[in-house]
């Protein structure tokens, strides 16, 4: 015990001594207390990317950052760190640590990288969507970055050593005049913080190639981490043995057995790379096997007439802004059926709505129309019902007089902002949306967020005082609905909202829209989904309530995926009600082109309808939609 003891020591005093070579550092102490839960899930976003490619690093506070020694230190949303603190990264700076800034408006930091601050920007209308790499990039890093923002501090270097590493670029690809920089001494300073837009893979590289230059091994460490985890992949049979199924005089079989050739030729150059140490040239023989392996793993699956492949686009836009003739043309060619778009919400439009404010210039729900049915896919209109987002200041105003938002045990407004089922105002104002949404030939009203928050969240003076309208006084609120002995009346009690007001809906829809499908995406884990957010989906299949249901089962471990789709297709005549919600890259799931094929072969064999990914991004056009073009999703010629 003893000896275990001093082994444990001895390994804290060293990490604590050397340190580790990445760190990356969230604020305490750099901006206001209200912001710092957000800036350090964004921090957190970074320290999975660096993860996600073998590379440790260690998620620590800027409180904490004076004691600890690296090699490379990431500082996210340190909006105006101290004195001492900037005395710190200086003391650092000159010991040879390098840094990547992400998003500052301190002069006396930005000074340090050769920098001084220029403006604060903000924009709607996507002034910045994409970061174009120059010539100053690290070596490796892509040359081109989706991103998106609505406020830019934008630089302007005081050192002609400190020179622009890329160019924000608007939604139309023009450049603006804000940069992001690198310094002489290999340090970088971004304007905006890192955002999950979409564009992973090329976030990932980048913060990889950043890191590859304060530590050489980067990359080789890089590709051993994702060889390892594509290797069994590689070793399984299941390709060669779905090969082996075709008639041996099978064009496509032919065809196959060429690429699965090409893939274990590759693999073996893979091989000798990184045994070679060859760092870079290893890392990029990986992501092309990875690539290589999974289209050929997607000529092996095959079309079904009749299936929905449908796509959720949450931000409303398609992958082009202000351009969907090319999305729906390049979507129809990866042999997608449905887009589920984002047009509304309780608190926001992307159309001219005289119910709620337009959040965008143009009119996205038409525009996308137009192009979509001219190439043969359909378009539901994606309401998020009691949903706060995007929900300005006067708006929130407004539903607060109405007492129409979730609010705490104190009676305050809940933040995130939420929308409150149980007030009977609310339901009518989604049915004057969905009357304006009507109007246009949509294929589809498909509604989210139809639920409670979780149940926790479920505390306010008004939720009281209309549960015991019903059921009578609570004494120790909220303890008794919580956890005590009306907790199942409670449960009861949301649930039965939730479909009350879904029951309004779908009767205004049958007496004024009867051609138009109803559809709602939900919590995948039933029954489970009753307790916790009131979403008695089940009920709803069996009286008609909806035409189509959306399980949202973002996973990435199959046999949860089975058990799940098991209980929702239990029922056989309710499985073609079922559109398998796939979450490529969702908080919960994070899939490649293999994993969404296997998740779309056990929605085959439930017999759903079909299945949704979750989302149409970046990810989506480059990695996933190629892939099931090989097969699953190819069109008859």
């Amino acid at each position: 015990m003893i000896r275990k003891f001093l082994a444990l020591l001895f390994l804290f005093v060293t990490a604590v001594l050397f340190g580790a070579e990445i760190v990356v550092v969230y604020p305490e102490r750099s901006v206001a207390e209200s912001e710092r839960a957000y800036a350090k899930r964004r921090a957190a976003y970074v320290e999975r990317l660096y993860d996600s490619v073998g590379l440790a690093a260690d998620l620590i506070s800027d409180k904490h950052f004076p004691e600890v020694s690296c090699k490379l230190a990431v500082l996210v949303n340190c909006y105006q760190p101290p004195a001492d603190l900037v005395a710190t990264i200086q003391k650092k700076q000159a010991q040879g640590t390098r840094f990547i800034v992400c998003y500052s408006s301190s002069d006396a930091l930005a000074k340090l990288f050769g920098l001084k601050t220029k403006a604060f920007e903000r924009s709607t209308d996507g002034s910045w969507s994409k970061m174009r790499l120059l010539q100053n990039r690290p070596k490796g890093g892509p040359l081109e970055l989706l991103q998106s923002s609505a406020s830019i501090l934008s630089m302007q270097s005081i050192d002609p050593t400190t020179v622009p590493m890329g160019m924000w670029c608007d939604r139309q690809g023009k450049d603006t005049a804000v940069a992001w920089w690198k310094t002489a001494k290999g340090s970088y300073w971004v304007t905006q913080l890192l955002m999950a837009n979409g564009d992973e893979t090329n976030t990932q590289r980048l913060l990889l190639a950043m890191a590859a230059e304060s530590l050489p091994q980067a990359w080789l460490t890089a590709a051993n981490y994702r060889y390892q985890k594509l290797k069994p992949r590689l070793a399984s049979d299941e390709t060669e043995s779905r090969i082996k199924k075709l008639p041996t005089t099978s064009p496509r079989r032919q065809q196959l057995e060429a690429a699965f050739e090409n893939v274990e030729r590759e693999h073996a150059r893979t091989c000798r790379l990184i045994e070679a140490r060859k760092g870079y040239e290893a890392y990029q023989a990986v992501c092309d096997l990875e690539d290589l392996s999974a289209y050929v793993y997607g000529m092996t699956y095959w079309a079904v007439p009749g299936e929905v492949c449908g796509v959720w686009d949450h931000f409303g836009q398609g992958f082009y802004a202000g351009d969907w003739e090319r999305t729906a043309r390049e979507m129809a060619a990866f042999g997608v059926t449905d887009v589920y778009l984002n047009v509304a919400g309780t608190a926001f439009a992307r159309y001219p709505s005289k119910v709620v404010p337009q959040k965008t210039k143009n009119n996205c729900l038409s525009d996308a129309i137009k192009a979509c049915h001219q190439h043969g896919i359909r378009v539901h209109a994606w309401i998020l019902a009691y949903s706060g987002e995007q929900c300005d200041a006067a708006t929130r105003k407004r539903f607060e007089t109405n007492g129409w938002l979730m609010q705490d045990a104190n009676g305050k407004t809940a933040l995130p902002v939420a929308i409150d089922p149980s007030h009977p105002g609310v339901t009518q104002h989604l049915i004057a949306i969905i009357r304006e949404i009507s109007a246009y030939d949509v294929d589809g009203i498909h509604l989210d967020f139809m639920r409670f928050p979780e149940l926790e969240h479920c505390k306010s003076p008004t939720l009281r005082k209309r549960f015991e309208a019903v059921h009578g006084p609570v004494k120790q609120w909220p303890r008794e609905v919580l956890s005590g002995s009306k907790k199942n009346a409670f449960i009861d009690w949301r649930s039965k909202i939730i479909t009350d007001n879904l029951q309004k809906i779908r009767i205004w829809m049958k007496t004024h829209q009867p051609q138009l499908p109803l559809s709602v995406a939900v919590y995948g884990k039933y029954p489970k989904c009753v307790d916790t957010v009131g979403q008695n989906w089940m009920l709803w299949l069996r009286t008609d309530m909806v035409d189509q249901l959306a399980p949202m089962n973002y996973t990435n471990d199959l046999d949860a995926l089975r058990d799940w789709l098991g209980t929702q297709t239990a029922e056989p005549r309710y499985a073609q009600k079922i559109l398998c919600g796939i979450g490529v890259t969702a908080n919960e799931s994070n899939l490649d082109g293999v994993d969404v094929l296997k998740q779309i072969a056990i929605a085959r064999q439930r017999k759903c309808a079909g299945f949704i990914l979750f989302d149409l991004d970046e990810t989506l056009r480059r990695k996933i939609l190629p892939v099931l073009r090989e097969g699953a999703t190819k069109r008859a010629p």
